[in-house]
């Protein structure tokens, strides 16, 4: 039981992102935008967007 405890708490360790390091700067959540493009609803009802692209970042977040 004790052995099956500590491989939990491993794991448990290991798992996920650490995002606070000790007062630095950490990496934020995902953001993604659309750049330059026409978008409009189409007769069923879907967004869809044309030209432009896709841009993704992460603000850092300094606490």
């Amino acid at each position: 039981m004790i052995g099956l405890g500590i491989l939990g708490a491993a794991a448990a360790a290991n798992a996920g992102p650490r995002y606070y390091r000790g007062g630095g700067c950490y990496p934020g959540p995902r953001e993604c935008y659309r750049t330059q493009g026409s978008c409009f609803y189409n007769r069923f009802g879907e967004y869809v967007c044309r030209g432009g692209q896709m841009v993704c970042n992460r603000r850092m977040i300094c606490p």
